[in-house]
């Protein structure tokens, strides 16, 4: 095939299936290794690399089913073998099973895994990783040999460059440390700029986004990225941190009105460190939760940078119209008035027809059968027009309609420390050393 044509201007319809990533399965089946007893994964891919993975894990004395995209394994009779099989030179992800044995074994030999060959895409920040927790290693001709040096408690491991692959082979190698810290970069807010301190650099981090820079203007090059951690909505149960410290843990966003590690918790949380975090955005902003109901926090300990930016609130104005049948060429809907500033106006809804592949007009936007989504811009609108062509002996009809307004209101900006706002809950020994900035008023 040498080109491929794509005619725009149509709907898309139809169901996809979304099958499980290949980056995501290599190293969650490697890491079931450090678990002992069964792991089941699903959608799991059925892809060469898996069938290798499998092979290999099998070689190890593990019990492992694969069908459909169900992978149940069950490591209960694993043994420690030296990893010279010809599956882990094909596969370049098998070097996340460096990190597991390390862990289980305190040792490994393994093949030199596939496109890891030195200066295409070698492994130096895995081993740099390694050296970091102990380990010491020699590469003889195709193999790599690692052995543990020295007994730790605890590392911290700075990376050159930001690596996944390097970031989840050290945290599976580091499980039987007390403390293991990745990437020590350093966050801080002085009021003006968000600093990120790595290898005694200062870097700046570009508001509301994940972009690192040399200097605070932002003019030249990007150097990196860190992560955005998402808010986890709703938590229903129960979190246990074990006295683990989430280390760096860097949450922002300028339209989502709530930030924190938790928004509308009801459940229990305990025996958690939240350190060097930065809260960035948002009008009710806090590290721990943004609000939590029926809730129990104990045990926890809290340092960085909480920084509510906003007085500003999006709400969606929903409004449900009637259904509509389409009995002429023109039809006008009546929609509900507004007083509000629109950031934005949709219309969702379902149409059907009893012609198939019947297309209709809705403001000059084509309509296709099916559920729909219509962007209608940002101009409070009275009424809109349905528009069909030859509608003799057909029936037309739009069902399900919602006329959603997304607007700007105005409300107090509440930063906190750890909680924002509680509802019959209890808080015992609770430590706060983050900073707190607000717009209004801070807690």
């Amino acid at each position: 095939m040498s080109s491929i044509r794509v005619y725009g201007n149509q709907y898309l319809q139809g169901v996809v299936r979304v099958n499980g990533a290949k980056n995501a399965a290599i190293p969650l089946i490697c890491a079931s290794l450090v678990v002992k007893g069964k792991v089941l994964l699903k959608n799991v891919p059925r892809i060469s690399d898996v069938f290798d993975l499998v092979s290999v894990l099998k070689k190890l004395d593990c019990s492992v089913k694969f069908k459909g995209h169900m992978l149940l394994i069950d490591n209960t009779n694993l043994k420690y073998k030296p990893l010279i099989f010809d599956e882990c030179r094909r596969i370049r992800g098998s070097y996340y099973l460096i990190g597991a044995f390390l862990s289980l074994f305190s040792k490994c030999e393994i093949l030199l895994p596939g496109g890891c060959s030195i200066g295409k895409r070698p492994i130096d920040l895995h081993l740099k990783a390694f050296e970091d927790l102990g380990y010491s290693y020699v590469i003889l001709e195709e193999k790599l040999i690692l052995n543990k040096k020295y007994d730790l408690k605890e590392s911290t491991i700075n990376f050159d460059k930001l690596s996944v692959g390097a970031s989840i082979n050290a945290l599976l190698a580091g499980l039987s440390l007390d403390r293991l810290v990745i990437n020590n970069g350093l966050f801080d807010y002085d009021e003006e700029n968000i600093t990120y301190t790595l290898n005694k650099t200062k870097l700046y981090v570009k508001e509301y986004t994940t972009d690192i820079y040399n200097s605070k203007d932002f003019t030249q090059d990007k150097l990196s990225s860190i992560n955005n951690f998402n808010t986890l909505d709703n938590f229903k149960g129960h979190f246990n941190g074990n006295y683990y410290s989430i280390y760096g843990l860097y949450i922002t966003s300028n339209t989502q009105s709530e930030l924190a590690l938790f928004n509308n918790l009801k459940g229990t949380v305990k025996n958690l460190y939240l350190e060097n975090i930065l809260i960035y955005g948002g009008s009710t902003t806090s590290s721990l939760a943004t609000n939590i109901t029926n809730s129990k926090v104990e045990d926890i300990f809290v340092d960085g940078d909480i920084v509510g930016t906003t007085n500003k609130k999006y709400v969606n104005e929903i409004n449900s119209l009637e259904d509509v049948e389409v009995k002429d060429n023109i039809t006008t809907i009546t929609l509900p008035e507004t007083t509000k500033v629109p950031l934005s106006i949709k219309l969702f809804g379902t149409y059907t027809s009893s012609q198939e592949d019947k297309k209709i007009t809705i403001n000059d936007k084509e309509l296709s059968i099916g559920d729909f989504e219509l962007d209608l811009g940002t101009t409070p609108l009275t009424s809109i027009e349905v528009v069909v062509e030859e509608l003799e002996d057909i029936e037309l009809k739009l069902s399900n309609l919602k006329y959603t307004i997304t607007y700007e209101e105005d409300t107090y900006t509440i930063s906190a420390g750890v909680v924002a706002k509680t509802s019959s809950s209890t808080l015992t020994n609770i430590i706060n050393k983050a900073k707190v900035y607000s717009t209004n008023e801070s807690a």
